[in-house]
């Protein structure tokens, strides 16, 4: 890539001393100018071309960087339904515990744990 645009400048400052020693208005004139100019032109496309090239690799470095970033949040999504349901059922587990403990004295005393021995018990 560097080897190509050093050549190019140094093609294309080559020509343009040339062109300082030719006549003004000659033939000879008109085809170094044409041709400084499809050098340029030759320049400029390698630009384009490097510069898409570059932009095509800071592309596909956004795209991983994304597809890790939404890794991770797939990641934490799925630990936090874990942890809540985990959390659910020890609430559960304490409330339901709370609420048999009626036996050692034989009344339900919590309007929570009434409502809950009342959707415990079955119902006719």
């Amino acid at each position: 890539m560097d080897q190509i645009k050093k050549t190019l400048d140094e093609e294309i400052e080559q020509e343009i001393q040339e062109l300082a020693e030719l006549e003004a208005g000659s033939e000879e004139k008109a085809k170094a100018i044409e041709g400084v100019a499809k050098l340029h032109k030759m320049k400029l496309d390698e630009f384009d071309a490097e510069t898409r090239r570059q932009e095509s690799e800071n592309q596909k470095a956004l795209e991983e960087a994304k597809r890790k970033d939404s890794n991770k949040g797939q990641w934490i999504s799925v630990a936090v339904q874990v942890g809540l349901a985990v959390a659910g059922w020890i609430c559960y587990d304490v409330w339901h515990r709370r609420g048999l403990k009626f036996e050692e004295t034989g009344t339900v005393c919590s309007p929570w744990t009434k409502n809950l021995m009342s959707n415990m018990k079955p119902k006719r």
